[in-house]
């Protein structure tokens, strides 16, 4: 099969159902159904995915259920099972074409795909220009085969088999590969040229020049010399072509006759093309369908239209395919949005534009969806501000700000949310307003500016409370739990999330409610479970987290179980037990890994690295926690990095490595504060104190008087497993200073806290250091 890099997948599939686009969905339905009849059933749970993929009705439940990024999953390992099953009957040969132009979810199920290669009887051909670069290139079973500049003899050769049927005069090849450079292109089209334009002629069954080599002009560039070809078509034949290619590469017959309005001359004129090796026959059946012969011929076709005639073009093609695949329009929204796009039809770019980017954002193909949404948003700048366009320009900017927020807010992305505040509040709708206040909240607190986060956090909830119903309620909770905790506020965090948890259950809206993929019950469990660990209610902590994991397991919210695996292993950590640390960190690691969504991944493999601090095993620590923070700098927010570097800091110092366990702590000091982050930084004294009285004896009471700071900011969050924590480490700088009696009697308040909560490891660690004092 040989399908052009745009959108294989879509090409691969139909190509092995042999279906084609004007398809009704029964005989799809039927082909689909007679292929996989050659497998007896055993390819039958594949067939949800494949469904969707040619945008049939999915009947399967079960699979409609599953989370975006489980879907896109599925539909990779049925596309693979199906290609790995059709390569057991005969061996298959696939070529993808101008993969420089392929999108970046096909770019990744080829690299899924060429993982099966070595065990199929599959042989993959990729052809793509010199500039692309293939994620698999150092893979031991892909060969590279360079096609570079033709020698000169090599360069005659092809010359002369253009030019079948007689003896060609050493003079022709002399003047085609001087001027050409030895680039195959530029002969192919220079010979077609030449002969077009008489400066070949065939005499006496040979080949000759009709006049002086110096006589004969060549234009300079490849595009040029296919210029020159197109001139000199006859009017219909040119005019056919250039439609052709206001279509693209592809073209199928039935779209090209709808839109040309030309009947049984079509066909021939069409072959005329063909023999001129303009375009080439693609597929008889089921559908008739051309290509252009090389991508440069449609772009010279496409640019010698001028700018108006080809905008309407771009309407009558978008109008055509309306018409042709009324009842499947979803496999063609990003088609549609394409030409509709590029012609005067605004409302419909716009309209097909927003679908393309929804339907990219429920795939997790956050790229796609962003470059939707941006396309859609720059055509309503361009159109008059009207209340029915802000309200479109506000849908489109309310659609685009997740995908913003799981790429990690790219370049840009405030702009966006300034532009969603102003027309939210130009349009006084409380709904919008407290959607964008919440953003703007979470935007502020995640890049480190905790008093405007706060500030947003404060609007937000005025606007909800005068919005006054639960979605909204619900929604701005996911954002505002943010600013909430790193301002210290554990508190608060807990009474909203139980409350929004309640209201979503009374309402049995947990799966309604969603935030993209992420249902905001499973992120409200996971902020639930947070401020009881904290409080040192673990139990409560323990059946919230349950409540929420086997929520996000039954609805298939992959990046939602992440979201409560991270809390389940700070859990663990608190109650100091290691096993399950590492055990729910590597789960959070592979949620967040198989969604491809890296925004959190920084704080989970420090609590990795914090399973093995339990251990005792501190170098290991010390390296996932490395691997963390390069993490959270790299694609996390930065206002996580002081709890990150101080939790670095603890397990250095716990290796021997005093200087930068010291230093990276007073460094997180000084982030947490420059970010105004009170939980941070109540995080950051303790370790720090705690640190300062092991390394430098002269710094006790500068340690001690960290902790205590430490100690009385998280009574004031009744964070009262930390508060606990603060009396373990100040008994053991006490003991270091040998203040034996001091040390005891915050050893005592520490075991007893430890005995209260079963905090198994801290527990034991206060009493070895007790008995080490002689109790």
């Amino acid at each position: 099969m040989r399908v052009n890099g745009t959108l294989p997948i879509l090409e691969i599939l139909r190509d092995c159902f042999e279906v084609g686009e004007g398809e009704d969905q029964d005989t799809i339905k039927k082909r689909i159904g007679e292929k996989m009849a050659q497998y007896d059933g055993h390819l039958d749970d594949i067939l949800p995915p494949l469904c969707e993929v040619l945008s049939l009705e999915v009947e399967d439940r079960d699979y409609l259920e599953l989370e975006p990024q489980q879907r896109r999953q599925r539909v990779f390992d049925a596309i693979r099972h199906l290609l790995v099953a059709e390569s057991q009957t005969k061996p298959l040969v696939i070529t993808i074409e101008d993969l420089h132009w392929i999108d970046k979810t096909s770019e990744e199920f080829l690299a899924y795909l060429i993982d099966s290669l070595p065990t199929s009887s599959i042989l993959l051909v990729l052809l793509y220009r010199t500039e692309y670069s293939p994620a698999w290139s150092s893979k031991t079973f892909f060969s590279q085969v360079r096609v570079d500049q033709l020698p000169g003899e090599t360069g005659a050769d092809l010359v002369r088999s253009i030019l079948a049927g007689g003896d060609v005069t050493q003079e022709i090849p002399d003047l085609i590969v001087g001027r050409a450079a030895g680039n195959p292109l530029f002969i192919e089209e220079l010979t077609h040229g030449l002969q077009e334009n008489g400066s070949i002629v065939k005499e006496h069954d040979g080949y000759v020049l009709s006049g002086r080599p110096t006589d004969i002009e060549v234009p300079d560039t490849i595009q040029g010399i296919i210029a020159s070809r197109l001139d000199r078509l006859e009017e219909d034949l040119k005019g056919i072509l250039q439609v052709a290619a206001v279509i693209g590469r592809e073209f199928a017959y039935r779209l090209l006759q709808a839109i040309t309005e030309l009947k049984k001359e079509l066909k021939p004129r069409l072959s005329s093309l063909q023999e001129l090796e303009f375009i080439y026959e693609k597929t008889l059946f089921p559908e008739l369908e051309y290509i252009f012969k090389h991508a440069l011929t449609q772009e010279v076709a496409y640019q010698s239209l001028l700018i108006k005639r080809r905008r309407g073009i771009h309407l009558r093609i978008g109008q055509a395919i309306e018409d042709i695949y009324e009842d499947r329009l979803e496999e063609f929204h990003e088609i549609l949005a394409y030409h509709y796009s590029r012609s005067d039809d605004a409302g419909k770019a716009i309209h097909y534009l927003r679908l393309s980017g929804d339907k990219a954002a429920r795939s997790y193909a956050n790229r796609e969806a962003i470059s939707f949404y941006m396309e859609a948003i720059r055509l309503l700048d361009a159109q008059p501000e009207t209340g029915e366009n802000k309200k479109k320009k506000m849908d489109v900017c309310l659609s685009i700000i997740y995908p913003l927020y799981l790429s990690n807010y790219p370049e840009g992305s405030m702009e966006i949310l300034l532009e969603a505040q102003r027309l939210s509040e130009e349009l006084g709708e409380d709904r919008d307003l407290a959607k964008v206040y919440g953003i703007l909240a979470r935007y502020h607190t995640l890049k480190g500016d905790l008093p405007l986060g706060i500030d947003y956090c404060e609007r937000c909830f005025d606007a909800a409370e005068k919005a006054g119903d639960v979605d909204t309620m619900a929604a701005t909770a996911l954002d505002i739990n943010v600013t909430l905790q790193f301002a210290g506020r554990v508190e608060d965090v807990g009474m909203i999330s139980a409350r929004v948890i309640r209201l979503i259950e009374e309402l049995h809206k947990e799966e309604e409610i969603r935030v993209g993929g992420w249902t905001v019950y499973g992120n409200q469990c996971g902020w639930r479970g947070f401020a009881s660990v904290y409080k040192g209610e673990f139990e409560e902590a323990k059946s919230i987290l349950n409540k929420g994991l086997d929520h996000t397991l039954e609805v298939g919210d992959t990046f939602g179980t992440g979201w409560i695996e991270i809390w389940y292993s700070d859990l663990s950590v608190k109650k100091g037990h290691p096993g399950e640390t590492i055990e729910h960190a590597r789960k959070a690691i592979e949620c967040f890994e198989e969604t491809g969504i890296g925004f959190y991944s920084g704080i989970v493999w420090c609590f990795l690295g914090f399973g093995y601090y339990l251990l005792g095993e501190y170098g290991e620590a010390v390296e996932y926690a490395k691997k963390g923070l390069a993490l959270n700098r790299e694609v996390g927010p930065p206002i996580v990095t002081p709890q990150i570097e101080s939790m670095l800091a603890i397990f250095q110092l716990a290796e021997g490595d005093f200087e930068n366990a010291l230093r990276n702590a007073e460094e997180a000091l000084s982030l947490s504060r420059d970010y105004q982050s009170k939980f941070s930084e109540a995080i950051v004294l303790c370790f720090l104190g705690r640190i300062e009285g092991e390394v430098d004896p002269s710094r006790v009471e500068a340690a001690l008087k960290n902790i205590r700071q430490s100690m009385s900011m998280f009574e004031e969050m009744r964070a009262r497993i930390m508060v606990n924590l603060g009396h373990l480490f100040m008994g053991e700088v006490l003991e270091k200073a040998g203040r034996r009696q001091e040390a005891l009697e915050s050893l005592q308040k520490a075991e007893l806290m430890s005995m209260e909560t079963d905090s198994v490891y801290w527990l034991d660690r206060t009493r070895e250091a007790m008995a080490r004092l002689g109790r």
